[in-house]
């Protein structure tokens, strides 16, 4: 599975909606040196129910984090993002590629040419 957001992904698969084994990538729109400026800008908002427990997810799974504004610069934001059964992502690479096919930068198609994403 293939996310679209860190801050929703971690919640999910804190809440079990999905299980973090099975997450390929999070394609977010954020631009964090690292996980734990995740965690500072989220804890208090985003997961202020459980901020240690999101805490500890955001660190495991930060290694399948891409964020396309880090690599190739701000314009190039994923904004295509869908949330489907609850869940902001997609079941294949494929499906990301085409929802973001309509936007003026494809950054699946970016992270897949730049070897970021197979």
């Amino acid at each position: 599975m293939y996310l679209s957001s860190l801050s929703f992904g971690v919640k999910d698969i804190l809440e079990g909606r999905i299980k973090l084994q099975e997450v390929d990538a999070i394609v977010s729109g954020t631009k964090f040196s690292g996980p734990e400026e995740a965690i500072e800008n989220y804890s208090r908002v985003y997961w202020a129910k459980a901020p240690k427990e999101c805490a500890d997810i955001c660190r495991q799974i930060w290694p399948k984090v891409l964020q396309p504004r880090a690599i190739f610069g701000d314009e190039h934001c994923p904004y295509c993002s869908c949330e489907a059964n609850g869940i902001f992502g997609y079941d294949t690479l494929e499906e990301f590629e085409k929802a973001c096919s309509v936007m003026p930068y494809n950054v699946i198609t970016e992270l897949k040419e730049g070897g970021y994403i197979s």
